[in-house]
């Protein structure tokens, strides 16, 4: 029995110490990613947000659309939110943004 119980917490202790290694591991690898290519990343990041374009939440009060043709008279500026989509079987009421 006490050699079960001695072999058991030599399996934690080994399981604790690589734990700990591969943590360190990981967070030398995240740094040295940092260090080296940090200008790169927030050079990206800078470029995806001003390429990214902003949306307007209000909701456009008046959309002509003609339903003969089936198409939007008017259509509204790009990324514009002009209604929404209430789905009452799954409780969800999502915003309608104009993407062409």
């Amino acid at each position: 029995m006490l050699e079960n119980d001695k072999s058991n917490w030599l399996r934690m202790e080994a399981i604790i110490i690589d734990l700990i290694v591969a943590s360190i591991i990981v967070f030398m690898v995240i740094s040295s990613i940092n260090i080296l290519f940090g200008k790169q990343i927030k050079s990206a990041i800078n470029v995806l947000d001003m390429v990214s374009i902003d949306t307007n939440n209000a909701i456009i009060s008046e959309i002509k659309f003609d339903k003969e043709k089936n198409q939007m008279m008017e259509y509204p500026e790009y990324g514009s939110r002009y209604g929404n989509i209430k789905l009452e079987s799954i409780g969800a009421n999502l915003p309608l943004y104009f993407r062409r």
